[in-house]
């Protein structure tokens, strides 16, 4: 074999390793899972579509900026921390003082709008309207990336996002007012600025990264409603933060380029630049949400890669739900706790995100409740009595669920057709009748 044909072979046994050879490992190293991991979150990014989902969230954002940074900066100055947020956000701003003047200038009005007579509802109302889209399109979008179903109790939605709003200011003043402090402390006591002051540029540089991982780490644990370990949101958080740190830089960097805007649009750069800042920004944090699932059920996602390359059949999938359905029951009848999806997921083999679109049409059929007990993850039981509850009974519920408008029985063109075809699957749940899910 020549060197050119080995160099041409080298990327066909790669991909072959990546796309096939490596999900067949009983066992898979730490590099195998990383490898596993980022080929999942790739492929999940056209199947999710997080390039639409993250237009949708800079479009709700834009909606929902000024009423959310007037509330953070209420809040500040009635905590008498206004003077400290103020200036760095002016050092750490990607636009330019003037943009950023127009936007503190919104902010002061808004505020003085919602002082003044009819103002203050109409401003609250406003509020609660742009805030509460942006969370719920939020809270819709990490759901579908977790694939789970079940919203937040509106309790929940106001403590968990709006604490996160409160805590956004203090990681802002840690970011500004750790670094001037401990500048001024090393200054006093050592007064070597020769040697120190490597030390507090590099730290005035970490800061912020650090910042970013946070808030990316603590976005990935609260807002998905499901339970997401902390090892898993820190580490996407740590690389969510640090691609966002590098897009900072590199849009910051462009600011002169980017100034050409201003000759054209005028004031109006501000919308574009802001929008395109939005947008991958959110993007950002999107794939780091695919990471962290990625990274947190890899063995299970193993068979989600094999069950999108391949096609699973109507046949697979009623087997599936009596599967699924049997193992709640057994655990019913054994006075074992209620299970979750995840496990569900493992002792079965089976893909989480089959295992959810399951789930989710027992739950359709009133065959399984989901139970939940504060914040721990979602557990599913039986909704039925285990002791009247068939195969028969099973598929007519999941059969009869959902919408039966989709076409007109009373048409001649389909009625003997609808006719023979309920003839065939009520004879075939009547014989299934007499054999209960528990006896299996």
């Amino acid at each position: 074999m020549s060197f050119l044909e080995r160099v041409e072979k080298v990327p066909k046994e790669v991909w072959q390793f990546i796309d096939t050879k490596i999900w067949e490992k009983s066992k898979s190293s730490i590099k195998d899972r990383i490898i596993m991991t980022i080929y999942i979150a790739v492929r999940r990014y056209s199947i999710d579509d997080l390039q639409n989902k993250s237009s949708a969230l800079t479009f709700n954002t834009l909606l929902a900026i000024i009423p959310i940074l007037a509330l953070i900066f209420a809040v500040m100055k009635g905590l008498g921390f206004a003077n400290i947020i103020e200036p760095s956000y002016f050092e750490r701003s990607l636009f330019d003082k003037k943009t950023v003047m127009k936007i503190f200038s919104f902010i002061d009005n808004y505020l003085s709008q919602t002082k003044d007579g009819l103002f203050i509802g109409v401003g609250l109302v406003s509020l609660l309207i742009t805030v509460w889209s942006l969370i719920s399109t939020l809270e819709r979008i990490f759901n579908d990336i977790w694939r789970t179903k079940n919203l937040r109790s509106y309790k929940r939605i106001f403590t968990d996002y709006f604490s996160l709003i409160f805590i956004l200011p203090f990681l802002l003043i840690f970011a500004s007012g750790f670094t001037a402090f401990l500048s001024t402390a090393l200054n006093e006591h050592f007064p070597l600025d020769f040697i120190l002051s490597p030390t507090i540029i590099l730290i005035t540089k970490i800061i912020p990264w650090i910042t970013s991982w946070l808030l990316f780490s603590i976005a990935y644990i609260f807002i998905p409603n499901t339970k997401v370990k902390i090892s898993s949101a820190l580490i996407s958080g740590l690389l969510a933060g640090a691609a966002f740190y590098v897009f900072q830089m590199i849009y910051i960097s462009g600011q002169i380029w980017l100034t050409r805007y201003n000759a054209i649009f005028g004031s109006f750069a501000m919308i574009p630049l802001l929008m395109l800042w939005l947008q991958v920004s959110w993007l950002i944090c999107l794939i780091g949400a695919e990471i962290a699932c990625a990274g947190q059920n890899i063995e299970s996602l193993k068979e989600e890669v094999r069950y999108l390359k391949g096609n699973i059949t109507p046949v697979d999938r009623e087997f599936l739900s009596l599967v699924i359905t049997h193992t709640i029951v057994r655990r019913m009848q054994l006075s074992l706790p209620p299970i979750t999806a995840q496990r569900l997921a493992f002792e079965t083999f089976t893909p989480i995100r089959l295992v959810r679109e399951t789930l989710n049409k027992l739950l359709q059929a009133k065959v399984i409740v989901c139970c939940k007990n504060g914040d721990a993850e979602e557990n599913y039981v039986p909704y039925l009595d285990i002791n009247i509850l068939s195969i028969g009974m099973l598929y007519e519920k999941i059969g009869k669920s959902g919408n039966t408008n989709l076409f007109d029985k009373t048409n001649e063109k389909y009625r003997t057709l609808y006719d023979y075809y309920m003839k065939l699957k009520n004879e075939e749940w009547k014989i299934e009748q007499s054999i209960l899910i528990k006896d299996l």
